[in-house]
Protein backbone atom coordinates (compact mmCIF):
# COMPACT_ATOMS: atom_id res chain seq x y z
CA UNK A 1 0.00 0.00 0.00
CA UNK A 2 1.62 3.14 -0.74
CA UNK A 3 1.63 5.91 1.75
CA UNK A 4 -1.11 8.73 1.67
CA UNK A 5 -0.19 12.21 0.19
CA UNK A 6 0.24 14.00 3.36
CA UNK A 7 2.66 11.53 4.54
CA UNK A 8 5.63 13.66 2.90
CA UNK A 9 9.35 14.51 3.66
CA UNK A 10 7.96 17.20 5.71
CA UNK A 11 5.15 15.33 7.54
CA UNK A 12 7.79 12.78 8.34
CA UNK A 13 9.84 15.47 10.01
CA UNK A 14 6.80 17.10 11.82
CA UNK A 15 6.33 13.62 13.31
CA UNK A 16 9.87 13.15 14.37
CA UNK A 17 9.94 16.89 16.15
CA UNK A 18 6.23 16.29 17.95
CA UNK A 19 7.09 12.87 19.04
CA UNK A 20 10.41 14.19 20.93
CA UNK A 21 7.79 16.61 22.66
CA UNK A 22 5.05 14.24 23.72
CA UNK A 23 7.47 11.85 24.74
CA UNK A 24 8.78 14.72 26.89
CA UNK A 25 5.56 16.09 28.01
CA UNK A 26 2.81 13.75 27.49
CA UNK A 27 3.72 10.14 27.89
CA UNK A 28 3.88 8.19 31.01
CA UNK A 29 5.24 4.78 31.99
CA UNK A 30 7.09 1.99 30.08
CA UNK A 31 4.11 0.39 28.88
CA UNK A 32 2.71 3.63 26.96
CA UNK A 33 5.64 4.91 26.02
CA UNK A 34 6.07 1.56 23.94
CA UNK A 35 2.65 2.00 21.91
CA UNK A 36 3.31 5.50 21.27
CA UNK A 37 6.72 4.85 19.61
CA UNK A 38 5.11 1.73 17.54
CA UNK A 39 2.38 3.84 16.28
CA UNK A 40 5.06 6.83 15.34
CA UNK A 41 6.80 3.73 13.37
CA UNK A 42 3.85 3.13 11.81
CA UNK A 43 2.94 6.28 10.63
CA UNK A 44 6.77 6.92 9.58
CA UNK A 45 6.71 3.42 7.80
CA UNK A 46 3.87 4.79 5.66
CA UNK A 47 2.29 1.53 4.58
CA UNK A 48 -0.60 1.05 7.10
CA UNK A 49 -3.42 2.75 7.62
CA UNK A 50 -4.96 1.20 10.01
CA UNK A 51 -3.69 0.00 13.63
CA UNK A 52 -5.44 -2.60 15.69
CA UNK A 53 -5.78 -3.53 19.57
CA UNK A 54 -4.13 -6.73 18.45
CA UNK A 55 -1.47 -4.61 16.73
CA UNK A 56 -0.72 -2.95 20.12
CA UNK A 57 -0.91 -6.07 22.21
CA UNK A 58 2.05 -7.60 19.64
CA UNK A 59 4.21 -4.83 19.79
CA UNK A 60 5.29 -4.52 23.55
CA UNK A 61 1.23 -3.28 24.32
CA UNK A 62 -1.34 -4.70 27.38
CA UNK A 63 -2.60 -8.07 25.92
CA UNK A 64 -6.54 -8.03 26.05
CA UNK A 65 -7.88 -5.61 24.18
CA UNK A 66 -10.28 -3.46 26.70
CA UNK A 67 -6.84 -2.50 28.58
CA UNK A 68 -5.32 -1.53 25.21
CA UNK A 69 -8.58 0.82 24.90
CA UNK A 70 -8.04 2.29 27.98
CA UNK A 71 -4.35 2.87 27.63
CA UNK A 72 -5.30 4.25 24.19
CA UNK A 73 -7.92 6.42 25.73
CA UNK A 74 -5.88 7.97 27.97
CA UNK A 75 -3.47 8.65 25.68
CA UNK A 76 -5.65 10.24 23.07
CA UNK A 77 -6.74 12.36 26.02
CA UNK A 78 -2.89 13.66 27.25
CA UNK A 79 -2.57 14.28 23.78
CA UNK A 80 -5.63 16.53 23.23
CA UNK A 81 -4.88 18.29 26.50
CA UNK A 82 -1.24 19.28 25.45
CA UNK A 83 -1.74 20.68 22.38
CA UNK A 84 -5.08 22.88 23.56
CA UNK A 85 -3.94 23.68 27.00
CA UNK A 86 0.43 23.67 27.07
CA UNK A 87 2.32 26.81 27.18
CA UNK A 88 4.48 25.09 24.54
CA UNK A 89 2.02 22.54 22.76
CA UNK A 90 -0.66 25.18 22.17
CA UNK A 91 1.47 27.38 20.31
CA UNK A 92 2.48 24.63 17.61
CA UNK A 93 1.66 24.43 14.31
CA UNK A 94 0.57 21.06 13.81
CA UNK A 95 -0.52 18.20 16.18
CA UNK A 96 -0.92 14.66 16.85
CA UNK A 97 -4.13 12.74 16.75
CA UNK A 98 -6.38 9.75 16.74
CA UNK A 99 -9.05 9.27 14.18
CA UNK A 100 -12.16 10.91 15.61
CA UNK A 101 -14.45 8.76 13.73
CA UNK A 102 -12.75 5.32 14.01
CA UNK A 103 -12.13 4.74 17.40
CA UNK A 104 -11.23 1.71 16.82
CA UNK A 105 -8.00 2.41 14.46
CA UNK A 106 -5.21 3.27 16.43
CA UNK A 107 -3.14 4.65 14.26
CA UNK A 108 -1.74 8.65 14.72
CA UNK A 109 -2.07 11.27 11.83
CA UNK A 110 -0.68 14.55 11.36
CA UNK A 111 -3.42 17.71 11.62
CA UNK A 112 -3.27 21.42 12.26
CA UNK A 113 -3.88 22.25 15.75
CA UNK A 114 -6.52 24.65 16.25
CA UNK A 115 -6.01 25.20 20.23
CA UNK A 116 -8.87 27.26 21.26
CA UNK A 117 -7.42 31.04 22.00
CA UNK A 118 -8.59 34.18 24.25
CA UNK A 119 -8.65 32.53 27.60
CA UNK A 120 -8.34 35.71 29.58
CA UNK A 121 -11.27 37.18 27.38
CA UNK A 122 -13.68 34.24 27.72
CA UNK A 123 -12.91 33.91 31.45
CA UNK A 124 -13.95 37.80 32.18
CA UNK A 125 -16.67 37.94 29.17
CA UNK A 126 -19.45 38.59 31.39
CA UNK A 127 -17.96 41.75 33.26
CA UNK A 128 -17.50 43.41 29.68
CA UNK A 129 -19.73 45.63 28.19
CA UNK A 130 -22.68 45.91 28.15
CA UNK A 131 -22.22 44.50 31.89
CA UNK A 132 -21.26 47.23 34.21
CA UNK A 133 -18.82 45.91 36.66
CA UNK A 134 -17.49 47.06 40.13
CA UNK A 135 -14.96 45.76 42.14
CA UNK A 136 -15.58 45.92 45.57
CA UNK A 137 -12.82 45.44 48.00
CA UNK A 138 -13.08 45.55 52.58
CA UNK A 139 -13.13 49.01 54.06
CA UNK A 140 -11.29 50.35 56.94
CA UNK A 141 -10.15 46.99 58.37
CA UNK A 142 -7.18 47.68 60.28
CA UNK A 143 -5.55 46.29 64.11
CA UNK A 144 -6.37 48.79 66.98
CA UNK A 145 -2.92 48.48 68.82
CA UNK A 146 -2.51 48.86 72.73
CA UNK A 147 -1.48 52.69 71.91
CA UNK A 148 -4.86 53.24 69.97
CA UNK A 149 -2.60 53.10 66.94
CA UNK A 150 -3.82 51.98 63.37
CA UNK A 151 -2.05 49.39 61.49
CA UNK A 152 -3.56 48.73 58.00
CA UNK A 153 -2.22 45.39 57.51
CA UNK A 154 -4.62 43.39 58.32
CA UNK A 155 -2.89 40.51 57.82
CA UNK A 156 -0.74 41.15 61.01
CA UNK A 157 -3.95 41.83 63.15
CA UNK A 158 -3.63 39.01 65.54
CA UNK A 159 -1.63 41.40 67.89
CA UNK A 160 -5.02 43.76 68.50
CA UNK A 161 -8.55 43.71 68.37
CA UNK A 162 -9.97 43.69 64.74
CA UNK A 163 -12.08 46.92 64.41
CA UNK A 164 -13.33 49.78 62.31
CA UNK A 165 -11.82 52.33 61.61
CA UNK A 166 -13.74 55.99 62.48
CA UNK A 167 -14.19 57.84 59.30
CA UNK A 168 -14.54 57.28 55.85
CA UNK A 169 -13.02 58.44 52.28
CA UNK A 170 -9.44 59.69 52.91
CA UNK A 171 -9.40 58.00 55.84
CA UNK A 172 -10.42 55.05 55.58
CA UNK A 173 -7.15 51.88 55.27
CA UNK A 174 -6.93 49.53 52.67
CA UNK A 175 -4.03 46.47 52.58
CA UNK A 176 -1.88 46.91 49.68
CA UNK A 177 -2.94 43.72 48.90
CA UNK A 178 -6.17 45.03 47.68
CA UNK A 179 -5.13 47.51 45.98
CA UNK A 180 -2.27 45.64 44.24
CA UNK A 181 -5.02 43.03 43.28
CA UNK A 182 -6.87 45.80 41.89
CA UNK A 183 -3.81 47.73 39.50
CA UNK A 184 -4.02 43.83 38.45
CA UNK A 185 -7.18 43.50 37.36
CA UNK A 186 -7.30 47.38 35.79
CA UNK A 187 -5.04 46.71 33.67
CA UNK A 188 -6.12 43.44 32.55
CA UNK A 189 -9.50 45.37 31.60
CA UNK A 190 -7.80 48.21 30.11
CA UNK A 191 -6.72 45.84 27.11
CA UNK A 192 -9.94 45.87 26.08
CA UNK A 193 -10.66 49.03 26.94
CA UNK A 194 -13.11 48.49 29.30
CA UNK A 195 -13.10 50.51 32.68
CA UNK A 196 -13.21 49.10 35.94
CA UNK A 197 -14.77 51.44 38.61
CA UNK A 198 -13.64 49.92 42.27
CA UNK A 199 -15.63 50.81 45.49
CA UNK A 200 -14.85 50.11 49.18
CA UNK A 201 -17.68 47.89 50.78
CA UNK A 202 -18.50 49.29 53.75
CA UNK A 203 -21.40 47.17 55.71
CA UNK A 204 -23.44 50.22 56.55
CA UNK A 205 -23.85 50.67 52.58
CA UNK A 206 -26.40 50.43 50.39
CA UNK A 207 -26.97 48.71 46.98
CA UNK A 208 -24.30 48.37 44.32
CA UNK A 209 -25.64 48.02 40.87
CA UNK A 210 -24.11 45.56 37.94
CA UNK A 211 -21.93 43.23 38.08
CA UNK A 212 -18.84 42.64 41.22
CA UNK A 213 -15.53 41.51 41.18
CA UNK A 214 -15.44 40.75 45.00
CA UNK A 215 -11.90 40.13 46.88
CA UNK A 216 -12.81 39.57 50.52
CA UNK A 217 -11.81 37.97 53.90
CA UNK A 218 -14.33 36.77 56.37
CA UNK A 219 -12.43 39.35 58.62
CA UNK A 220 -13.06 42.38 56.54
CA UNK A 221 -16.61 41.50 54.64
CA UNK A 222 -18.22 39.29 56.74
CA UNK A 223 -21.92 40.38 56.07
CA UNK A 224 -20.79 41.13 52.26
CA UNK A 225 -19.18 37.07 52.26
CA UNK A 226 -22.48 35.14 53.80
CA UNK A 227 -24.70 36.51 51.38
CA UNK A 228 -22.89 35.93 48.03
CA UNK A 229 -22.33 32.51 49.70
CA UNK A 230 -25.60 31.96 50.57
CA UNK A 231 -26.01 29.08 47.13
CA UNK A 232 -22.79 27.91 46.91
CA UNK A 233 -21.95 24.28 48.01
CA UNK A 234 -18.43 25.83 49.16
CA UNK A 235 -18.07 28.43 51.81
CA UNK A 236 -14.97 31.06 52.96
CA UNK A 237 -14.99 31.43 57.23
CA UNK A 238 -13.02 32.33 59.59
CA UNK A 239 -11.59 29.15 60.15
CA UNK A 240 -10.61 28.56 56.50
CA UNK A 241 -12.25 27.35 53.39
CA UNK A 242 -15.31 24.87 53.74
CA UNK A 243 -16.41 22.40 50.95
CA UNK A 244 -19.57 20.93 51.07
CA UNK A 245 -18.56 19.62 48.01
CA UNK A 246 -21.47 18.15 45.71
CA UNK A 247 -24.14 15.22 45.44
CA UNK A 248 -23.59 14.79 49.39
CA UNK A 249 -20.55 14.12 49.50
CA UNK A 250 -19.17 14.86 53.23
CA UNK A 251 -17.95 18.38 54.71
CA UNK A 252 -14.42 19.32 54.00
CA UNK A 253 -12.88 21.76 55.85
CA UNK A 254 -9.46 23.37 54.13
CA UNK A 255 -7.97 25.30 57.18
CA UNK A 256 -5.32 28.01 56.25
CA UNK A 257 -1.73 27.01 57.96
CA UNK A 258 -1.06 29.49 61.29
CA UNK A 259 2.28 31.50 60.30
CA UNK A 260 3.91 31.47 63.74
CA UNK A 261 7.17 33.35 64.94
CA UNK A 262 8.88 29.47 65.63
CA UNK A 263 8.32 28.61 61.97
CA UNK A 264 11.56 28.59 60.16
CA UNK A 265 12.23 30.92 57.02
CA UNK A 266 11.14 28.83 53.91
CA UNK A 267 8.83 26.76 55.57
CA UNK A 268 5.34 26.50 53.50
CA UNK A 269 2.68 27.74 54.61
CA UNK A 270 -0.85 27.32 52.34
CA UNK A 271 -3.37 29.68 52.29
CA UNK A 272 -7.12 29.04 50.82
CA UNK A 273 -8.10 30.83 48.22
CA UNK A 274 -12.08 30.35 46.53
CA UNK A 275 -13.25 31.70 43.39
CA UNK A 276 -17.21 31.54 43.09
CA UNK A 277 -18.71 32.16 39.85
CA UNK A 278 -22.25 32.66 40.05
CA UNK A 279 -23.70 34.44 36.59
CA UNK A 280 -28.22 35.10 37.30
CA UNK A 281 -29.33 35.39 33.78
CA UNK A 282 -30.84 38.91 33.38
CA UNK A 283 -29.86 39.65 36.63
CA UNK A 284 -25.93 40.19 37.40
CA UNK A 285 -22.52 37.98 37.46
CA UNK A 286 -20.64 37.66 40.57
CA UNK A 287 -17.18 36.63 40.69
CA UNK A 288 -15.79 36.36 44.26
CA UNK A 289 -12.54 35.90 45.22
CA UNK A 290 -12.48 35.02 49.25
CA UNK A 291 -9.82 33.64 51.60
CA UNK A 292 -9.01 33.96 55.12
CA UNK A 293 -5.75 35.97 54.50
CA UNK A 294 -5.75 38.65 51.97
CA UNK A 295 -2.33 38.40 50.30
CA UNK A 296 -3.50 34.75 49.39
CA UNK A 297 -5.83 36.46 47.07
CA UNK A 298 -2.86 38.68 45.24
CA UNK A 299 -1.24 35.70 43.42
CA UNK A 300 -4.56 34.12 42.27
CA UNK A 301 -6.06 37.73 41.20
CA UNK A 302 -1.68 37.46 39.13
CA UNK A 303 -3.23 33.75 37.52
CA UNK A 304 -7.11 35.28 36.31
CA UNK A 305 -5.33 38.47 34.68
CA UNK A 306 -2.71 36.40 32.49
CA UNK A 307 -3.35 34.49 29.37
CA UNK A 308 -0.48 31.90 29.88
CA UNK A 309 -1.17 31.80 33.69
CA UNK A 310 -4.96 31.20 33.14
CA UNK A 311 -4.46 28.08 31.30
CA UNK A 312 -4.54 25.41 34.44
CA UNK A 313 -7.88 26.54 34.83
CA UNK A 314 -9.17 26.51 31.81
CA UNK A 315 -7.83 22.77 31.07
CA UNK A 316 -9.10 22.11 34.68
CA UNK A 317 -12.67 22.92 33.72
CA UNK A 318 -12.69 21.64 29.89
CA UNK A 319 -12.76 25.19 28.42
CA UNK A 320 -13.32 25.19 24.66
CA UNK A 321 -15.38 27.38 23.97
CA UNK A 322 -15.85 29.65 26.99
CA UNK A 323 -16.05 28.84 30.99
CA UNK A 324 -19.20 27.79 32.67
CA UNK A 325 -21.42 30.49 33.66
CA UNK A 326 -21.48 29.06 37.31
CA UNK A 327 -18.33 27.01 38.58
CA UNK A 328 -16.35 27.27 41.88
CA UNK A 329 -12.26 26.64 42.10
CA UNK A 330 -10.28 26.17 45.36
CA UNK A 331 -6.91 27.27 45.25
CA UNK A 332 -3.99 26.22 47.37
CA UNK A 333 -1.66 28.80 47.62
CA UNK A 334 1.36 27.67 48.51
CA UNK A 335 4.15 30.93 50.70
CA UNK A 336 6.96 31.52 51.74
CA UNK A 337 6.94 32.72 55.69
CA UNK A 338 6.45 36.17 56.17
CA UNK A 339 6.64 37.10 52.08
CA UNK A 340 3.69 38.37 50.41
CA UNK A 341 3.73 36.20 47.21
CA UNK A 342 3.39 32.91 46.32
CA UNK A 343 5.65 30.27 45.12
CA UNK A 344 3.01 28.12 43.54
CA UNK A 345 -0.76 27.79 43.11
CA UNK A 346 -2.43 24.27 43.05
CA UNK A 347 -5.86 24.19 41.87
CA UNK A 348 -6.81 21.56 44.69
CA UNK A 349 -10.80 21.84 43.54
CA UNK A 350 -12.54 22.83 40.34
CA UNK A 351 -16.70 22.28 40.53
CA UNK A 352 -18.56 22.71 37.55
CA UNK A 353 -22.35 24.15 39.37
CA UNK A 354 -25.91 22.50 38.30
CA UNK A 355 -26.88 25.48 35.76
CA UNK A 356 -30.30 25.96 38.03
CA UNK A 357 -29.07 27.55 41.06
CA UNK A 358 -31.49 29.38 43.23
CA UNK A 359 -31.30 33.28 43.03
CA UNK A 360 -33.31 34.05 46.13
CA UNK A 361 -31.44 37.48 47.32
CA UNK A 362 -29.52 38.01 44.73
CA UNK A 363 -31.02 41.42 44.18
CA UNK A 364 -29.94 42.81 47.42
CA UNK A 365 -26.92 41.01 47.92
CA UNK A 366 -24.95 44.24 49.09
CA UNK A 367 -27.78 45.61 50.87
CA UNK A 368 -27.36 45.72 55.34
CA UNK A 369 -30.40 45.65 56.86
Amino acid sequence: MKPSNDRNQNGHEDMRELRNLVLRHVVKGEVQRRVFEYLVDVYLAGDQERVSACDISEHGGPRDDETVAVLICRLRESLAEFFAYHPEGRLLENRIAFNPNDRGNYALSIERNTAPSGFLAGFWRHHQPPSLTTVIYPEFLCSCNGGGTLDGNEDSASEGVLRLAPGCGEDSLVSASSVRCFLKLLSCFQTWNVPLPAMPYHPSGGQVEGDLIVLGTPQGMAVLLSRLEAAAPMKSSVRGIISNGVKDKPTLLYKDTVESPEQKEGDGLIKWVLLTRHHYRYQRTLTILAAKNQRAIEPVVHLLTKEDAILPLARELKFRDSFPDHFQVLFAVHMGVGHPYARSITIEKAVVLPSALPVTGTQELITHS
